[in-house]
């Protein structure tokens, strides 16, 4: 077991647990389950658009998605290991922009007590 499939929550990285991954895999899948999901946290969060509901739910989670499809072509991973990591990737982000948006909206409504 690696210490990178810790951040895999929704999806275990692709192939057995204890098969050897190349550095690239493991790459993708910290940047796909961890750097953009938070980043979108953040940005979510602290940048206020969790008062555009349809960017947060909807838009950041594809283009995360999209991000991390791209970071697999350009390390030339396997279709299935691509298309896994994007689809764990728009699920990750989609949960996490959803936190951000509903901590946004309870920190909105008590700010005004």
């Amino acid at each position: 077991m690696n210490f990178f499939d810790v951040f895999a929550l929704p999806f275990g990285l692709p192939g057995p647990p204890n098969r050897e991954r190349s550095p690239g895999e493991l790459l993708a899948a910290v940047i796909a389950y961890f750097v953009l999901p938070l980043l979108g946290f953040v940005v979510v969060l602290f940048a206020g658009m969790w008062q555009q509901p349809v960017i947060a739910m909807v838009g950041f989670p594809i283009a995360f998605a999209g991000a991390s499809v791209v970071v697999c072509a350009l390390l030339n991973l396997s279709t299935a290991v691509t298309l896994l990591t994007g689809l764990a990737c728009w699920l990750s982000s989609f949960i996490v922009c959803g936190v951000a948006f509903l901590l946004g909206v309870v920190g909105s409504f008590f700010s005004g007590f």
